[in-house]
């Protein structure tokens, strides 16, 4: 099955503010490749596996979670982590012994520790290390179209009119939202 890339997508890609991320892409594209005639059965550990969109506008499409690249996507990791319960329960856990309301060397290290090592470690190890963007593409009977990247926040209206915007390059591939009313 060939593979096409849009030109928005290369866009997006080449954009100086993306650009560490080219071959982080590349290689998610590859390893999607290699993998999708067993429907990601054999998905290695590591990236989260690829997925569909279930609900319109964006159903039937796919997503791949990009892997995180620099000190952004690293910020996102903690700040999702730190929305977890287990998080709450020991942030509690270390308020309640330091009420004295002293907040020294000794406790910075410890928020330090709890929100950094520990966090990053249990992401991890559920394997949910994401870059909060996505890897928008289709499966079609002409090939694989990688159509653009999109961000977790991002409106599903805005990001399906980009997808539109990138699937224009291809009158004829029969996208999934071409049959959606």
């Amino acid at each position: 099955m060939e593979l096409f890339c849009s030109p928005l997508l290369i866009d997006q890609l080449t954009e100086q503010s993306q650009s560490t991320g080219i071959f982080a892409i590349l290689d998610l594209i590859v390893l999607i490749q290699r993998h999708r005639e067993t429907n990601f059965v054999d998905w290695p550990k590591g990236p989260r596996k690829p997925g569909q969109f279930q609900k319109p506008p964006l159903k039937g499409l796919w997503k791949a979670h990009t892997v995180p690249q620099g000190l952004g996507d690293f910020a996102h990791n903690l700040l999702r982590e730190a929305d977890q319960r287990w998080f709450e329960k020991k942030f509690d856990g270390l308020s309640a012994d330091h009420a004295g309301g002293v907040f020294d060397e000794h406790l910075a290290g410890k928020l330090a520790n709890l929100a950094v090592i520990q966090g990053i470690t249990n992401r991890g190890r559920r394997n949910n290390l994401t870059s909060g963007h996505w890897l928008i593409f289709s499966e079609t009977p002409f090939g694989a179209f990688y159509l653009c990247r999109a961000h977790h926040e991002e409106d599903d209206r805005l990001i399906f009119d980009r997808v539109r915007k990138a699937a224009e390059v291809f009158p004829n591939a029969a996208f999934p939202f071409d049959t959606l009313s």
